[in-house]
């Protein structure tokens, strides 16, 4: 029981000591991962959409944006 909560404290010094770099790490695995994930879907994604709302995200000039108050506001 000693040796494992020996192990236990130097994981979490350690955890302490590098908190930076695990941070970055784990955010970089995290945004690696859902880019792929994106571009493997991406294709089914934009399927449902151009089958199911008749929108061609393949095509961004095809996409109606006359009303998007999230790029309207950035202007």
């Amino acid at each position: 029981m000693k040796k494992l909560y020996s192990t236990f404290v130097k994981l979490n010094s350690l955890q302490f000591k590098y908190r930076t770099i695990i941070s970055f790490v784990i955010v970089l695995i995290v945004m690696i991962l859902s880019d792929i994930f994106f571009y493997m879907s991406f294709q089914p994604i934009s399927d449902f959409f151009n089958n199911k709302f008749n929108i061609d995200l393949t095509d961004p000039g095809s996409i109606d944006l006359t009303f998007a108050p999230e790029i309207w506001g950035g202007v």
